[in-house]
Formats: structure tokens, C-alpha cells, sequence
């Protein structure tokens, strides 16, 4: 392949930021709705598996760490998740960057740093915040994929 992009979405976004950031055969990343906090975002998956035991009066089958959303969570990827979020631009062939993030996000301070380590390295960057982005969260586990 001549141009390569890669596209995320949430974690998936943060890894692709990851990976890009040290490759040369990679040109651009879309990053939809990235997670800058993996604490938050377990935060948030454990609240979301609660809603949903609660409305199916279901038991987990593994300890209350061990599952999430209906997937098994190893110490290992808890480990992995909670550790701060590292991101670096390093002899890259990264040209182009679009972010896609709720309004409210972007004046967030962790988005300015990205944009700016992305900018450090003549990246060019887009932020987009499109109608209905996060259409996953209407109801927990509803499981809707963003088109």
C-alpha cells in the first residue's frame, strides 16, 4: 500500500495514536473519540456493567475486577489500563491527524498536549466534534457502532 491510515475508536483511537507515532509506513490517523485516562474509561465500563446488572438482575460471573460488560478482565490489561497514557511522535512518516471529540472536549488540556506533540513534528491536525458522536452511550450495552 502506498498511504496507510489508521482509524480508532476509544481505546482502539489511543493505540493507533501509540503505534503511528513510531512508524514510517503509516500516513494518517483518524482518532475518534480517543481515551485519554484508561481510570476513567474503567470507571466508566464498570458503571456501565452495574446499569446493566441492575436492569437484568444479573451476577457476574468472575469477582467484580474480573468482568466488564460481559468480558473477562485479566490483572494484566488492569495494569495496562490504569497506567498513564504515553504518546510520542518519533520518525514518523505521520502527516495528518483528524481528532473526533465531544464539544466539551476540546479545550481539554490532555487534547491540547496531544495536538501540540502532534504540531512539534509538522503533523497536521483536525478536530472535528460531530453531531451524536458518542451514539454508543444512549443506553448501556446497547452496543451501537458509530457509522
Amino acid at each position: 500500500a502506498e498511504h496507510i491510515t489508521l482509524v480508532g475508536l476509544r481505546l482502539g483511537a489511543t493505540l493507533a495514536a501509540q503505534v503511528a507515532g513510531s512508524r514510517t509506513d503509516i500516513e494518517s490517523i483518524v482518532l475518534y473519540a480517543p481515551v485519554y485516562d484508561g481510570q476513567s474509561l474503567l470507571t466508566e465500563w464498570r458503571h456501565e456493567q452495574e446499569v446493566f446488572d441492575r436492569k437484568h438482575s444479573h451476577t457476574p460471573r468472575q469477582s467484580r475486577t474480573g468482568e466488564i460488560l460481559g468480558f473477562p478482565v485479566t490483572e494484566a490489561f488492569h495494569n495496562e489500563l490504569v497506567r498513564e497514557v504515553s504518546l510520542a511522535v518519533t520518525d514518523s512518516s505521520l502527516k495528518k491527524v483528524l481528532i473526533l471529540v465531544e464539544e466539551v472536549e476540546t479545550e481539554s488540556a490532555i487534547l491540547k498536549t496531544w495536538v501540540d506533540m502532534f504540531k512539534s513534528h509538522d503533523v497536521m491536525v483536525t478536530i472535528e466534534s460531530p453531531e451524536n458522536l458518542a451514539i454508543w452511550r444512549r443506553e448501556a450495552i446497547e452496543s451501537i457502532v458509530p457509522i
